[in-house]
């Protein structure tokens, strides 16, 4: 009677593949964070501008 010899590949076949499909996702999502952060970051310095303008410049 031959016994099967175990996949010893099918964890690295495994990494690879996730490798693959989450890294091609993450470089079409970056340029979006960026442009979303730059958004937020922009629109927290004219809201505080502004508040700091209403305020007439006083800290307290």
């Amino acid at each position: 009677m031959a016994t099967a010899t175990p996949d010893v590949q099918i964890l690295t076949q495994v990494l690879e593949t996730f490798n693959s499909v989450f890294g091609t996702g993450k470089g079409a999502l970056l340029s979006w964070a960026m442009y979303i952060a730059g958004a937020l970051a922009v629109i927290e310095m004219v809201l505080l501008g502004a508040f700091h303008a209403l305020k007439g410049g006083k800290t307290t």
